[in-house]
């Protein structure tokens, strides 16, 4: 049995699982608690960024993509989350450039101007 909902603690999680033994090992007390590494599957060619303080709230599924001297709200599509990066599964290309700081001064804007040495590079 394992429950519905993880509680978030830092980087890390914790499931409350129970597990019904046909009968009780000798090494495994009733009530025990262990800790758990779950690998997941490795995958290849994914499209991420940094997370970082333009994520925002779940509410905002947009970026801000660099063009020239401009940066232009566009729509995203967030998958996964692997440690410090965030899937990107739909929205950038390869190679755009995207603004990581916080949008909380511009974020009601469509197109900003962009001061020189902005962004990262989506993988």
């Amino acid at each position: 049995n394992v429950a519905p909902k993880a509680e978030a603690s830092g980087q890390s999680a914790t499931v409350e699982v129970t597990i019904d033994f046909d009968s009780q090992p000798a090494d495994v007390p009733p009530n025990s608690a262990a800790f758990v590494e779950i690998q997941v599957r490795k995958r290849t060619g994914v499209q991420s960024l940094p997370r970082g303080p333009y994520l925002g709230s779940s509410r905002e599924m947009f970026v801000y993509v660099i063009e020239g001297s401009s940066a232009v709200q566009r729509d995203v599509r967030f998958g996964s989350v692997f440690g410090n990066l965030i899937e990107v599964v739909d929205g950038l290309s390869p190679g755009e450039r995207v603004i990581t700081s916080s949008y909380e001064e511009f974020k009601d804007r469509r197109k900003i101007k962009v001061v020189p040495e902005g962004g990262r590079e989506a993988r």
